[in-house]
């Protein structure tokens, strides 16, 4: 991770809207902390801590996590690397995707 600090990191439900039975879920493009529509505030409010967080079987939660820059230039960031444990097996699984946070929006 170079010029990028996490803030925090949860573990939220993928919640589907009853209107028009597609899923949502919070992450980029969303508000800080996510408010936008219900489907959001209602899974931001189940939001789990990530460190020590559980998956029981069939869940499919989404991982979310903020993310500051901590100087003046863009940061960036690799795929997050996930650790964990599985019926005393260890794994590690990479997500397909690296972060980059721009100097300027504006």
């Amino acid at each position: 991770m170079h010029g990028l600090k996490i803030t925090s990191a949860w573990l939220t439900p993928i919640l589907r809207d009853p209107s028009n039975g597609n899923f949502e879920e919070i992450g980029i493009g969303f508000s800080w902390p996510p408010s936008e529509s219900k489907l959001a505030r209602q899974e931001w409010a189940r939001r789990v801590p990530l460190i020590g967080a559980v998956i029981k079987p069939g869940q499919d939660p989404n991982l979310s996590f903020g993310v500051a820059r901590t100087g003046t230039h863009r940061g960036t960031a690799g795929a997050p690397l996930i650790s964990y444990t599985s019926n005393g097996h260890s794994y590690t699984a990479n997500e397909g995707y690296s972060i980059v946070v721009a100097a300027d929006c504006g």
